[in-house]
């Protein structure tokens, strides 16, 4: 029988995450939770919406589970802050790995962690607790990921990486093998990281330059 199972969060990345989640028949998503002040619909998906200050009293962390669905705001920290608020609740978490990903059997993965399509994981990865790996990516051997990371759609890490916590990697990012980057750096969307980062460091790809052209003067 199918265990009932919570997410926290109403945007996006919980539509997401209930989309994925509908693929795993061990668990049957029951509804969603949100802090009461942000609390404006009381529907998603065709599931109800509860206050999270309220969760356990209809669903006790005895009867269900919890996968919270929040994408790096404020660094991740607000992802992190619930989860260790649900932990404290006493609810146990799940980790989704998308039945499209190549992941070494020997990787360890922590929990409340989402692992995307297509993503590949090379052997002796370390994946923390509640870390959020997009569409595409890939994570060479021997890597770490620490707690709380994002990593975007079609980031490439190399082997030998070692990702702090909170770290937010930018889609389409690239970081070079034996790179360290520091405790919640951000590496921004086609940034090509090459030598290690400071914590709370920020590093930035240039944009593409507007040229002062018409696009229907441009033959392809």
């Amino acid at each position: 029988m199918a265990e009932q199972l919570l997410i926290y969060g109403n945007g996006q990345m919980a539509e997401l995450s209930y989309a994925r989640l509908r693929r795993d028949r061990r668990y049957a998503v029951v509804a969603f939770t949100v802090d009461g002040a942000v609390l404006r619909e009381r529907e998603l998906c065709g599931l109800p919406v509860i206050a999270f200050e309220d969760v356990e009293r209809q669903f006790p962390p005895s009867s269900a589970r919890m996968f919270v669905a929040v994408g790096p705001l404020q660094g991740n920290r607000v992802r992190a802050d619930r989860y260790l608020q649900a932990k404290k609740k006493g609810y146990r978490f799940v980790s989704q790995v998308s039945p499209r990903a190549v992941v070494d059997p020997g990787v360890q993965v922590g929990e409340n962690c989402s692992i995307g399509d297509n993503v590949v994981i090379d052997p002796y990865v370390r994946i923390g607790d509640d870390v959020w790996i997009g569409t595409g990516a890939v994570i060479g051997h021997h890597s770490s990921l620490g707690d709380h990371c994002f990593v975007g759609v079609n980031c490439t890490v190399l082997g030998s990486v070692r990702v702090g916590p909170f770290a937010l990697l930018g889609a389409g990012s690239v970081i070079r093998d034996q790179i360290s980057l520091g405790q919640a750096s951000i590496v921004g969307v086609g940034a090509t990281i090459v030598r290690d980062t400071a914590s709370d460091s920020v590093h930035v790809a240039p944009e593409a330059v507007h040229l002062p052209i018409s696009s229907a003067r441009i033959r392809i």
